[in-house]
């Protein structure tokens, strides 16, 4: 059996944490963790999500979910299939961001053969219309495509491939 392994490791904060002691918690924020016990191989797709908030103080939370199928873990910006035993991921740009750096509304990124990962990154900047306040996230994605893996695989490993997309927020 493989294992589609995905570790999304999610960002946000607001005005406050643009520059000083916010800034250095947020900035502190790996792009890669060790998976937790409770990511357990039991189906084929495993989404590791960890959340470092501006409410927080930035601390992390971390949960795992088993799907048997990717459409199970209700990712908006995202989308893969395996196509002859590799995996391919489409990353679709948020129409609401403030920040896009690209008018093309996705990207494809390289396909993925078997027990090789990539790294994907971008960030954004969004208006909540009804206060006008910015806030602010940044994604990373940690994607593998396994036979087997450890619980350290996207520390002590280097990605087949990254993609960033990231602007300078303002």
């Amino acid at each position: 059996m493989s294992f589609i392994l995905i570790q999304h490791i999610h960002t946000l904060w607001n005005k406050r944490s643009r520059g000083g002691n916010g800034a250095r918690l947020r900035n502190t924020i790996p792009y890669a963790f060790s998976l937790p016990s409770d990511c357990t191989r039991e189906s084929a797709w495993i989404l590791h999500q960890v959340t470092c908030s501006e409410i927080n103080d930035f601390a992390r939370t971390h949960h795992c979910i088993q799907a048997a199928d990717f459409q199970d873990l209700g990712f908006r910006d995202l989308v893969m299939q395996l196509d002859n035993y590799q995996l391919q991921v489409r990353f679709y740009r948020n129409g609401n961001n403030a920040a896009r750096s690209s008018p093309l509304p996705f990207a494809d990124l390289p396909f993925l053969p078997l027990n090789h990962w990539l790294r994907l990154r971008y960030n954004g900047r969004y208006v909540q219309w009804t206060s006008g306040n910015w806030w602010y996230e940044q994604s990373c994605y940690n994607i593998g495509y396994f036979e087997s893996f450890t619980e350290d695989v996207f520390l002590k490993t280097t990605p087949a491939s990254q993609f960033v997309e990231t602007a300078q927020l303002r």
